[in-house]
């Protein structure tokens, strides 16, 4: 079943990269080749970031036309930007391990990217449905935030999601199938792990002993 769904989310993926004309597959770039898994490095965050819109976040590049694809089957795909450098708005279409299609909103302040509500698509990705996320966390909050602004992605910072905190521990080389990456590792209250490598975005989630990592990423030049 679950190759199932990997090669469902193939095949989406492809069909989303034929639409948006991607032409590069991105490579990661190697860093020294003595660093060793879960060693923790210098900070990553750049000295000076020029970000080219509102939701072009170092560690998360939501760009149009990016793509990625992870070893449970998720397939995430960026769509039109609107918006200018300091606020705008951006939506992903992301393919769910069970095979469900759904639309996140995203708003974006100066690279502070948050989810304000989700739509379901059926297959031929028709929206059938949205809720704000108000809604979906029963008044909660009102925008669930991926990730803060970058200048606040640094080890010790902590931030609300929703109804869990998260908080940036340190940084770490990460081994994954695609790669060797530094990267900044996020731990939530929740119990959920994330790495997330500059110019890559999320390479790797944990929640338990369950693991997702990214196999794919393509980018637009």
């Amino acid at each position: 079943m679950k190759r199932y769904f990997l090669i469902l989310a193939t095949t989406f993926m492809i069909l989303i990269l034929d639409a948006c004309q991607l032409e590069t597959t991105v490579k990661p770039t190697p860093i020294s080749p003595t660093a060793q898994p879960g060693s923790t490095m210098q900070a990553a965050t750049p000295e000076v970031f020029e970000p080219l819109n509102a939701c072009d976040n170092f560690f998360l590049p939501l760009q149009p036309s990016t793509n990625w694809l992870y070893s449970d089957g998720t397939a995430l795909s960026a769509n039109t930007f609107e918006g200018n450098d300091s606020e705008g708005s951006i939506n992903i279409i992301k393919l769910n391990p069970d095979g469900s299609l759904e639309k996140q909103y995203i708003q974006c302040t100066n690279g502070k990217l948050e989810i304000v509500k989700v739509g379901t698509l059926d297959k031929n990705f028709n929206e059938t449905g949205v809720k704000t996320i108000n809604e979906i966390s029963n008044g909660a909050c009102d925008s669930r935030v991926i990730l803060p602004e970058v200048k606040n992605m640094i080890p010790g910072k902590t931030w609300q999601q929703c109804v869990t905190a998260c908080r940036v521990v340190n940084d770490q080389t990460v081994v994954i199938q695609l790669g060797t990456f530094k990267t900044r590792r996020v731990e939530c209250e929740d119990g959920t792990v994330r790495w997330y490598a500059p110019q890559f975005g999320m390479i790797k989630t944990c929640t338990g002993k369950e693991c997702s990592e990214l196999i794919s990423f393509r980018a637009p030049n």
